[in-house]
């Protein structure tokens, strides 16, 4: 307890959005938990709304555009629906949390104490950037064996496109899961805060090493070696199959021959280009990802590991403004990137707003199995 007291007099929160107060400076209004305004400058609060706004309205979009065409229905897009359906979602926890008024708690109340543990220490919000993490894993990994295994992703993708919501449902939970410790360690205090309560350093380190890995380093570790090899595979050149010499056949049937042929050169360059394109808006996403969450990362690493962390520094304020940012990112990345969407926002709101768009449309549109247009030499399965 009375290492925790100190945390408090250093005006620190593990974890959390708005910095505790210790006994000595709590005021009525920065009392008990569930966001306010307190003493927040009001760029922050302006920072805030901004964000959490074009979190709801940004994700918001993406997914009025992936319900409305139904074009857009593949694998590889069910995974993207759930990554903006999960930020959506973070979002409006964010904005809830901001800007709800706070309540002073009382230490004796049972539905004071619950409400505290699950909704003041915050482990809605970051129980969900846990699962955003995972989704981008999925994501990844979804990519990796469908370009490097390309013959057993064709082989697979109907049975995948069926567990599609059953692995979307366990990112959610997982999530969840995986961040229950932080309920468990808050307790309300007599002043009426809500505040973690660690039992012992060890613990906090160990604790501290396991989130990062699981919500940074491990993450980005398969990111990082799924999109290497990935490059690393695109960039050999395609071995196209020469055609069989044919024996002597009329014009009419050499000329349909070359049709042919040429019909499924095209399908294999479209599939190509969709399939280079989805990588690049992937690995946009994940260096994005990778940037904001760095700085507050390995803060948190170090701090939790016995380190200096100056929580109410400025340096601590930005690390937080980069995380809230990764909330609203992806919907411009797609929006300036994935020209599956970008055509997709088009037909659905009946506008014509991206220039140079080239065809990267699934040319099997879309087939729940992902199967690729036969004779493709590289034709990976969206």
């Amino acid at each position: 307890m009375t290492d925790f007291m100190s945390l408090l007099s250093e005006n620190v929160t593990y974890f959390e959005f708005d910095d505790a107060n210790g006994t000595n400076n709590i005021t009525d209004g920065d009392e008990g938990g569930g966001g306010g305004f307190g003493a927040k400058p009001m760029i922050w609060i302006i920072l805030e709304a901004l964000i959490g706004c074009l979190g709801v309205v940004g994700n918001g979009m993406v997914l009025f555009v992936f319900f409305k065409d139904k074009s857009l229905r593949n694998l590889v897009n069910s995974f993207i629906i759930n990554q903006s359906l999960i930020d959506f979602t973070t979002s409006f926890a964010f904005l809830l949390i901001c800007f709800l008024p706070k309540k002073t708690l009382d230490p004796k109340s049972l539905a004071h104490i619950i409400f505290c543990r699950i909704w003041v220490s915050e482990y809605v919000l970051w129980a969900l950037f846990i699962s955003s993490s995972l989704n981008l894993v999925c994501i990844t990994l979804d990519r990796y064996c469908a370009i490097i295994y390309p013959t057993k992703y064709r082989s697979s993708a109907r049975k995948l496109q069926r567990r599609v919501k059953l692995i979307s449902v366990m990112t959610w939970a997982s999530g969840f899961v995986l961040d229950c410790y932080w309920p468990a360690i808050h307790v309300i205090f007599p002043t009426g805060g809500c505040y973690p309560s660690w039992p012992n350093k060890i613990l906090q380190g160990v604790i501290g090493v396991f989130i990062f890995f699981i919500t940074y380093a491990g993450p980005l570790s398969v990111m990082g070696f799924s999109y290497v090899r990935i490059l690393s595979k695109l960039r050999k050149p395609a071995t196209r199959a020469a055609p069989a010499p044919s024996p002597k056949s009329s014009p009419a049937s050499t000329s349909a021959s070359k049709a042919m042929r040429r019909s499924k050169r095209v399908m294999s360059e479209r599939s190509e280009r969709a399939t280079r394109n989805v990588i690049k808006t992937m690995i946009t996403v994940s260096l994005t990802y990778a940037i904001c969450w760095a700085p507050i990362a390995f803060n948190f690493l170090v701090y939790n590991l016995g380190g200096p962390l100056d929580f109410s520094g400025t340096w601590y304020a930005v690390t937080k403004i980069f995380v809230y940012a990764n909330l609203c990112a992806n919907p411009f990345i797609y929006t300036m990137q994935y020209q599956q969407f970008q055509k997709g926002f088009e037909r659905s709101f009946k506008v014509k707003i991206f220039k140079g768009l080239t065809d990267t449309s699934d040319p099997t549109k879309a087939q729940p199995s992902g199967v690729s247009s036969e004779g493709a030499s590289r034709d990976v399965p969206l």
